[in-house]
């Protein structure tokens, strides 16, 4: 083997990735993907707002539905606190969203 000859062919290889290091250091936003995270991250917190107005609605549906029972129908206790923590779960569902987001 030759090594002159190896040298030759992993030369444009290698001046290939110096050329794409000193790109990606230069210019970060084609590293970045162009803007596609900045339209996830949207995308993210759009679902977060549609979370959090839906956890305020069953929350308060839970809320009336177990004062309803315990006063009208003369519920017990227990039956009452599931629906409430069920509730409580679901609307909490937009904060750990959120949690996790950041």
């Amino acid at each position: 083997m030759n090594p002159l000859k190896d040298l030759r062919t992993s030369l444009p290889r290698l001046a290939f990735m110096a050329a794409c290091a000193l790109l990606s250091a230069t210019l970060p936003d084609l590293a970045q993907a162009g803007g596609g995270l900045q339209r996830v991250n949207h995308f993210m917190a759009s679902i977060v707002v549609v979370l959090r107005g839906a956890s305020v609605a069953t929350v308060t549906i839970a809320i009336i539905w177990a004062g309803y029972k315990l006063l009208f129908r003369h519920a017990d206790v227990l039956d009452v606190v599931r629906v409430v923590l069920a509730g409580l779960l679901i609307g909490a569902s937009a904060e750990i969203a959120r949690y996790l987001l950041t």
